[in-house]
């Protein structure tokens, strides 16, 4: 079984991944909402729900990731959570069926 992995690179930003109970319990203080996963942009941190089963920490993990790429590329949050909810299943399911699509995108000039 792959673990989680302890950073993830978005753009020109790394943010620590984490799914430590007491983490997931600030944020939940925090935003006065339960939510499977959150990014903090600011601090350069994603936190997931410890409770989550591996399957569903991978789409959250995703989500997150999505969350912190809309916010590169737009910064504004106007309708990114309903936007990412709809694609993010669906894009975990089109990149674990088409590997060689992934190794294609994955792929650097150098290496052609």
């Amino acid at each position: 079984m792959t673990s989680l992995p302890p950073r993830v690179q978005i753009g020109p930003l790394t943010f620590q991944v984490t799914d430590d109970r007491d983490a997931h319990n600030q944020g939940v203080v925090e935003d006065l909402l339960d939510t499977y996963g959150r990014i903090r942009d600011s601090k350069g941190l994603i936190i997931l729900d410890p409770n989550q089963t591996d399957a569903h920490k991978r789409i959250t993990l995703l989500h997150e990731v999505m969350h912190g790429c809309w916010h590169l590329g737009d910064r504004s949050h106007k309708n990114d959570e309903k936007a990412i909810r709809s694609l993010c299943a669906p894009l975990l399911d089109v990149l674990r069926r088409n590997p060689d699509l992934v190794a294609y995108l994955l792929a650097t000039e150098d290496a052609e």
